[in-house]
């Protein structure tokens, strides 16, 4: 199937319609919405645990399920299905067909929704994609960061399950279940697809962190243990407030509550030919000493060494040793303080003790929000 063409004249003046309304930012976190079921998209598993997936073409808003009318346009998403795979591989973007999404939509329903910090007005415009895009085409973790323009960059992964996707390289959600789902088109394709951690029952935490998750929170008081995950909080570092037009529940932290992931990082911020990340064969035996906050007896430093001569230039790499800073017992452990800043808030490594025992940290009732 050929690429879509959406530089026609009547693409064009839906466009410009939706540009000349005047924008409004969406109000996430404070008032938000939750992710929308995939209503469109049916799967079935067979014994063997493969996946068909069958897209129903109804013609109703994957917001409110509702049918379009003369007063409320029903739209189409000029988005393509993410994933295709060819023989056991992921194509590059360039060789997939196009794939049309079945997504629909009124505006009015998807300007207003506002799931994982997605903001349809905004992406529409010219100057951004120049699209009209569900959610299954950007990166709700880009979203939620503020990375507006990134988040539509591919490769893009789809959940299953709700109208979310992620970045597959970098945005990849920690708990997420792969699955490829088979569709039917003018031969069978595989899709690589996830169920996000959003359908998953989480354990119940055992312990919770006994520090408030909002970054750079120096309040003291009363902390909330969230039901949902090891995250604790002050009431008062809440900002999502209303989710759905209902009050947030008080005892989730507003990941949880917002449906937010924990995302895989696992980039590489340079390429060296030869450089290995394997400590027992690059650098030595100081690399593995532990971090102790409050009492190190060693100190690392770090020193450039002549390793080879190219062209009457000297090749220098970083080398680690270790200073003791006071008498180290035989048998005693060398520790070193890695150096982070915790600005007031305490440390948790094994050599330090917490402040405060998790176990004792519980949901008091009687907190108030503001």
């Amino acid at each position: 199937m050929a690429a879509q063409n959406f530089d026609t004249p009547e693409h064009r003046a839906k466009i410009g319609e939706l540009e000349a309304q005047d924008y409004a930012p969406n109000t996430y976190p404070t008032r938000t919405s939750l992710h929308m079921r995939r209503h469109n998209l049916e799967l079935v598993e067979d014994e063997e645990g493969k996946v068909q997936g069958t897209l129903r073409n109804e013609e109703i808003c994957m917001i409110c399920e509702e049918e379009g009318s003369e007063e409320k346009e029903l739209f189409s998403c000029d988005g393509q299905i993410s994933g295709e795979m060819e023989d056991g591989r992921l194509m590059a973007l360039e060789e997939r067909h196009f794939r049309a999404c079945n997504s629909k939509f009124h505006l009015e329903c998807i300007i207003a929704y506002n799931a994982g910090n997605i903001d349809f007005h905004y992406a529409a415009r010219t100057e951004c994609q120049g699209k009209f895009l569900c959610p299954l085409h950007c990166c709700s973790v880009c979203n939620t960061e503020h990375k507006k323009q990134s988040a539509y960059e591919a490769e893009l992964i789809e959940c299953a399950q709700c109208f979310r996707a992620f970045h597959s390289k970098c945005c990849y959600p920690a708990g997420s279940e792969p699955v490829k789902v088979t569709m039917d088109f003018e031969k069978p394709t595989t899709f690589q697809m996830l169920v996000c951690p959003s359908h998953c029952h989480s354990a119940p935490a055992l312990h919770h962190i006994p520090a408030c998750c909002k970054p750079d929170c120096m309040k003291n008081g009363v902390l909330q243990s969230c039901r949902s995950c090891i995250r604790s909080f002050h009431p008062r570092c809440r900002a999502v407030r209303q989710i759905n037009e209902m009050n947030a529940p008080r005892d989730q932290c507003d990941v949880c509550a917002s449906e937010g992931v924990i995302v895989y990082i696992y980039q590489f911020m340079d390429l060296y030919n030869g450089f290995t990340l394997d400590m027992s064969t690059h650098g030595n035996i100081s690399r593995y000493a532990n971090n102790s906050c409050s009492n190190p007896n060693a100190e690392m430093f770090m020193k450039d060494s002549c390793t080879r001569k190219e062209k009457k230039i000297l090749v220098l790499e970083k080398r680690c040793y270790l200073e003791a800073k006071k008498a180290i017992k035989r048998g005693e452990e060398v520790t070193i303080k890695y150096g982070d800043k915790n600005n007031g808030s305490p440390c948790f490594c094994d050599s330090c003790k917490p402040l405060v025992d998790p176990v004792e940290l519980q949901w008091d009732k009687n907190a108030k929000d503001d």
